[in-house]
């Protein structure tokens, strides 16, 4: 079955929401650095509720970025199961990495926080909040405009 297709006002209007959102994020990182990572997650919750409420107004439902009520559910327990695994997958390679001697956050080369929590909230945004809005929009909205024929 073909996924709905998205109208080019849907996409504007979400380009234009996601510019005015990282202007913001932009302007508040500057004013108050030490708080960036919090001003991250706040832009991209900010930016997956304005890309779905923009859908849902615009397109009616949320169907054409793929969240139909009827394959949500599925669609998000085996995404969790696929992330779930890789990061099986990485803990093993870190622990495989500490256990030669190796320190396994060297492979890093952005600055890692020092606190747990905030190495913790680091994770957080760059592996949850960030590929969800990076999904619906260029999965969902952009890539849903393109396929047109």
């Amino acid at each position: 079955m073909e996924t709905e297709r998205i109208r080019l006002s849907t996409l504007a209007a979400a380009i234009a929401a996601i510019v005015c959102i990282e202007i913001i994020a932009r302007w508040a990182s500057a004013a108050i650095p030490s708080y960036s990572l919090l001003f991250t997650a706040i832009a991209r919750l900010a930016a997956i509720v304005a890309l779905l409420m923009i859908t849902l107004k615009m397109e009616g439902s949320l169907g054409p970025v793929g969240l139909k009520p009827s394959t949500t559910m599925n669609g998000i327990r085996r995404g969790i199961l696929w992330s779930l695994g890789f990061a099986g997958l990485a803990a093993v390679a870190f622990a495989a990495c500490y256990l030669s001697g190796i320190n396994p956050f060297a492979f890093f080369k952005a600055p890692l926080p020092q606190a747990h929590i905030n190495m913790l909230s680091y994770f957080l945004v760059g592996a949850g909040l960030a590929p969800m809005a990076e999904e619906i929009f260029f999965r969902g909205l952009l890539y849903g405009y393109l396929r047109r024929n």
